[in-house]
């Protein structure tokens, strides 16, 4: 609970796709701390249930799968996840990088 709360923290002040990459990475952490690929994982939560957690509508959060997508930081097949550049979404999440109108 500490670690939800903590997030949520982190995200409230954050754009949509800086608290996206976050959750990623988040996600990415966990896996990693259990043994499994920090880059290749499948998300425990759908589309719907993410947008809920971070705030946001799940239409925005299927937008930014495909805007990170288009960037190159992951792929994306259903709820496969394969984070292609851990440096550039690290980047987005702390709020380096920026979107780029599409």
């Amino acid at each position: 609970i500490s670690a939800d709360q903590s997030m949520l923290l982190l995200l409230a002040r954050r754009t949509a796709e800086d608290r996206l990459a976050a959750f990623l990475l988040s996600l990415s952490k966990r896996f990693a701390n259990r043994g499994f690929s920090q880059t290749d994982f499948s998300l425990p939560m759908s589309r719907h249930d993410i947008a809920n957690y971070l705030g946001l509508a799940a239409e925005t959060v299927s937008r930014l799968f495909s805007r990170l997508s288009e960037t190159g930081m992951l792929t994306v097949h259903g709820r496969k996840i394969h984070i292609a550049d851990i440096n550039a979404l690290r980047q987005q999440a702390e709020g380096c990088v920026q979107a780029t109108a599409s």
